[in-house]
């Protein structure tokens, strides 16, 4: 069987399976025993989860993915781990207080001032006059100036809409500022990915700085770890803010302690 092309990863990670064409093959009890003893040691790896984060383990595939021309031993394992942020009750309080504090500023900002109310009043008393005349011409029969009327009544409101959305234009810049800040300041929960990767054969899986970090112990890469684990890669997937209490939290001397 040939392996499919690799799918450009957003880490831009380099494909954890052969570069060549692999024929796959079963393996041994040893690689199978194997298999389940680096997966149960990578679980170490794992950086132990932060106050208010929660973390999962993916389950993994007992079978190792070997090809036949490769050696006993001469594969890569991996493990993969979920962390998931949940704010607490007194950020999500501050994070909401002062997102009405904003919101309110907003709605000052979004005020009309007493000279451009009464510029925009002028208009919309006279819509009020020309819509009275319309239903008082509607009442006594006469159809066609009570239409008159009422589209005079139409453009008197346009003109006072243009002179409200010329001023909220002159502040929007401002309170396009505020809305982001204040969208900001909702509480969220956050994601962060961990992969830890055993004896991987080529190199370094260096993610692009803005997507993750990386840690490493032992032999990276590891040409031909046989039945032992000889080299890891600890992989810190999500944005830099997301993932800062989770990098924190990675014991480089127990990731150290791994590799045999």
């Amino acid at each position: 069987m040939t392996t499919g092309r690799c799918l450009a990863a957003a880490m831009a990670l380099a494909c954890s399976s052969a570069f060549a064409d692999c024929e796959p093959r079963d393996g041994t009890p040893a690689e199978f025993q194997h298999k389940a003893r680096v997966s149960a040691a990578l679980k170490e790896a794992f950086p132990a989860a932060p106050a208010n984060w929660t973390m999962s383990l993916k389950d993994i595939d007992a079978a190792p993915d070997v090809c036949k021309e490769n050696r006993i031993g001469q594969f890569t394992i991996e493990r993969v781990a979920t962390y998931k942020y949940t704010p607490t009750k007194e950020e999500t309080a501050a994070a909401e207080a002062e997102s009405r504090k904003l919101r309110k500023e907003i709605e000052t900002l979004r005020e009309l001032p007493p000279e451009v109310k009464k510029e925009r009043q002028v208009w919309l008393d006279k819509m009020s006059e020309a819509n009275r005349a319309s239903n008082a011409a509607y009442k006594a029969g006469d159809k066609a100036l009570a239409r008159k009327k009422s589209e005079e009544g139409d453009g008197y409101s346009a003109k006072g809409r243009e002179i409200r959305d010329r001023y909220w234009a002159s502040v929007q810049p401002k309170v396009s500022e505020l809305e982001a800040r204040a969208n900001s300041l909702r509480p969220a929960g956050k994601t962060v990915t961990v992969r830890a990767i055993a004896n991987d054969m080529h190199g370094t899986r260096t993610p692009r700085p803005e997507m993750g970090a990386q840690f490493t112990a032992g032999k990276v890469p590891v040409r031909d770890p046989g039945l032992k684990l000889q080299g890891v890669i600890l992989l810190v997937e999500g944005t830099p803010q997301d993932r800062r209490e989770i990098e924190a939290a990675v014991d480089r001397k127990k990731l150290e302690r791994l590799v045999q």
